[in-house]
């Protein structure tokens, strides 16, 4: 007898079925599509954003143990906004202004109109009532020679070598009201965005002999015992390191000088391309076309901390990294009184 039971599917079933599983599979490559984008997303906002912190963190943590500090950059009649995800214009009024501690201008200044910055700094060392007398200001003399008197021969040196790295122009101190003023009447203070494009900074680095070129080996060494040449000499504790972090459009450069590991300095001038340390800081443009770079400082030079602003955009995506800095060191932006 004939099983009539197993006749199999019949053409309108398979249409049915195949329909079916059709739209059970567009609908997975949809949401694995959905996934993937957000995954690529989600990728792309975590490297972004760690860049963002890690290039943030890096300017903080140098400011932090800095020993000497230049800033460049501008000030402005309005404030700039940076909220977009790309570089947006400003038709704020600019001012530039190229900041240093009052004591560090007196000598840049004092040097200039005697000699040179070397020769005076020289002066001040063997023969300071001739350069006191040279100057002619004693108020001007006393606010940097007070401190420069206490140095070691290694911190003059070093000393002598930032201020030689600064860029000439008319410097405004940490402390101007341009930057912080405070209302007599009410006590409320008023912090002044300064909009940077350069910071220049000496801190001190343990020495590694390792990165010590043999012709610098001898300077990098000092006397066991100082008052008996015999004993020998040994590695000094420490090198120093003139950084400078430069904002050029989107770029953040980063360029190391060091005194005695200059196996180590980078090369280049501070723009060449190995010197770039993140490519995502967000800018606007002015009318004269002009780049603001979205690195923004508060600057309270009594008590010698900066708040930081970075503004960060890339691929559709905005961050911003900000607090304040308190540098570790005394008397950075403003003199002992």
């Amino acid at each position: 007898m004939k099983d009539y039971n197993n006749k199999g599917f019949t053409l309108v079933e398979l249409v049915v079925a195949f329909a079916i599983l059709a739209l059970i599979a567009t609908g997975i490559v949809g949401i694995m599509s959905s996934n993937s984008v957000l995954f690529r997303k989600t990728k792309k906002d975590i490297n972004i954003s760690t860049s963002a912190q890690e290039s943030y963190n890096k300017i903080t943590e140098d400011l932090m143990q800095a020993k000497y500090v230049y800033i460049e950059g501008y000030t402005a009649n309005t404030d700039i906004s940076f909220p977009k995800t790309e570089p947006g214009s400003t038709t704020a009024t600019l001012t530039g202004v190229q900041i240093l501690r009052a004591s560090d201008i007196n000598l840049i200044n004092d040097s200039s109109a005697v000699g040179t910055l070397s020769t005076f700094m020289s002066t001040m060392s063997t023969s300071p009532d001739a350069a006191r007398t040279a100057v002619g200001d004693d108020d001007s003399f006393d606010s940097y020679y007070q401190t420069f008197r206490y140095m070691s021969a290694t911190e003059k040196e070093e000393y002598e070598r930032f201020l030689t790295a600064i860029p000439s122009g008319t410097y405004s101190p940490f402390t101007s009201a341009s930057f912080k003023e405070e209302n007599i009447t009410t006590g409320d203070i008023t912090y002044h965005n300064v909009y940077v494009s350069k910071i220049i900074i000496m801190y001190a680095v343990p020495l590694k002999p390792e990165y010590v070129p043999t012709s610098l080996e001898s300077d990098a060494k000092e006397l066991i015992d100082a008052s008996n040449p015999g004993a020998g000499t040994r590695w000094k504790d420490n090198d120093f390191c003139i950084e400078t972090i430069e904002f050029v459009n989107d770029k953040m450069y980063i360029s190391d000088k060091y005194h005695y590991m200059t196996d180590i300095n980078s090369s280049g001038s501070i723009t060449a391309d190995n010197n770039i340390y993140a490519s995502d800081i967000n800018y606007v443009t002015t009318g004269s076309s002009d780049v603001i770079p979205g690195v923004v400082a508060k600057i309270d030079g009594e008590n010698d901390s900066i708040m930081l602003d970075v503004y960060f955009a890339k691929y559709d995506m905005s961050y911003q990294n900000k607090g304040m800095t308190v540098i570790r060191n005394s008397y950075v932006l403003h003199d002992a009184k």
